[in-house]
């Protein structure tokens, strides 16, 4: 049975969306290349494109493109390239060494600022029965398309509650779609808000019972995956599927050098991340 990567993409607009496509591509194959020395001449994959239905025209000019990560600089796995951060702060990392690093990087300040720049799709999205309705539609309809394949979804900020509701909603309507993968990134699921809305609708908060596997990665200093850990939050589905939380360093710099700890193309090419699609493709 063939494989196939569904990509559904978060918060604010984006670019055309066959340039979109092209980034992600660009970013899961230099993670391969580069963290499992795995050259992957065309990787199948499917985009979930919704910026449309909220912004009628695409970004002619993407302030943050896909950028390639220096030659001469190592994409590290987060225990070895946190620690290398946490030196000048601490002589001996303690237990809690995810807190102080929030402390470090000022993490209740930045929260605030992304999340009151950049939710206002979040808000749309449950205010608006029709938005959330054709939101979803995206999601179910590739999954549908593929119903026969080995289904790797990855789901990234917003895209995730997306993600997450469709496929609760495939799960009540016909229990043999499968999704073998599902990975989210950067993912607000965790938060009070999105997690209080979530069970409102499906009264539990739980792994949704299509989905054969769930691994949810978060870098610390993400603003907006300030729930690093869901398993804590997301019972098991009935097969007893639970999250798999896991950390990871975002190495994302934009052309400005200016870095994006919440950006999408530093968790597709992060070891981690790398490491598991090794073992689909």
């Amino acid at each position: 049975m063939s494989y196939v990567i569904i990509g559904v993409h978060g918060l604010a607009n984006k670019p055309p969306w066959e340039k979109h496509a092209q980034d992600w591509i660009a970013a899961i194959g230099e993670g391969l290349r580069r963290n499992c020395s795995l050259d992957i001449q065309k990787i199948d994959y499917i985009p979930v494109h919704w910026a449309h239905l909220n912004y009628p025209d695409p970004v002619s000019l993407d302030p943050e493109p896909y950028v390639a990560t220096p030659s001469d600089q190592p994409i590290k796995k987060y225990r070895d390239g946190f620690l290398d951060h946490l030196k000048g702060y601490v002589s001996d990392v303690p237990g809690d060494a995810i807190q102080k690093a929030k402390e470090w990087f000022g993490f209740g300040l930045v929260t605030e600022a992304v999340l009151s720049r950049k939710l206002t799709d979040l808000g749309l999205y449950y205010s608006s029965r029709e938005n959330r309705t054709k939101l979803r539609a995206l999601v179910k309809d590739a999954i549908d398309g593929s119903k026969n394949r080995r289904i790797t979804l990855i789901a990234h900020s917003m895209g995730s509650i997306v993600a997450y509701d469709a496929l609760r909603e495939l799960g009540d309507t016909d229990m043999t779609y499968r999704v073998d993968n599902f990975v989210t990134i950067g993912s607000p699921l965790g938060l009070p808000t999105v997690a209080a809305r979530i069970a409102k609708e499906w009264n539990i908060l739980r792994t949704p019972s299509v989905v054969k596997r769930w691994v949810n990665l978060s870098d610390p200093r993400d603003p907006v995956a300030f729930d690093a850990c869901l398993r804590n939050d997301y019972e098991a589905n009935d097969r007893g599927v639970r999250v798999e939380d896991g950390l990871i360093l975002n190495n994302y710099q934009g052309p400005d050098g200016k870095k994006n700890y919440h950006k999408i193309y530093g968790y597709l090419r992060c070891p981690e991340m790398s490491e598991l699609l090794r073992g689909i493709l």
